[in-house]
C-alpha cells in the first residue's frame, strides 16, 4: 500500500505534476513522504551519474536546464504537537546529514 501510494507520487512528480498528501494522521502517510523524499533525492543522485532516472523512470525527460529534478524544498506542514514525533521518524527513517530539517 505505502509503496504504490509512493510510486503514483513518484509518477506525479516527474511528469512535473506538484504532489500533496494530506488525510487523518496515520504511520503509513509518514513513511510515504519521508520514501518520496528519500527517492527525489536518490533520483537526482542517479540521474547526476548515469544522465537518466533509474528502471521504469530511464526514459522520462524533464524539461528543467539540466533534464534532472529541480533541487526544491519539500514542506510537511503537522500539528505541533507531532513535531518531535516527525523529527523522530526522518532521523530514525532517512540518512542524517543529507537533509536539513528545519523546524518553524
Amino acid at each position: 500500500h505505502q509503496w504504490l501510494g509512493t510510486l503514483v507520487m513518484m509518477k506525479r512528480i516527474l511528469a512535473g505534476i506538484r504532489v500533496s498528501l494530506m488525510d487523518d494522521i496515520s504511520i503509513s502517510k509518514t513513511i510515504q513522504i519521508l520514501m518520496v523524499i528519500a527517492l527525489i533525492k536518490i533520483y537526482c543522485h542517479h540521474y547526476e551519474e548515469h544522465k537518466h532516472f533509474p528502471g521504469m523512470f530511464a526514459n522520462i525527460e524533464l524539461d528543467t536546464p539540466d533534464g534532472n529534478l529541480p533541487d526544491l524544498p519539500h514542506i510537511i506542514a503537522i500539528p505541533s504537537g507531532l513535531c518531535a514525533q516527525w523529527e523522530g521518524e526522518i532521523k530514525h527513517f532517512l540518512r542524517w546529514g543529507l537533509f536539513n530539517l528545519i523546524s518553524y
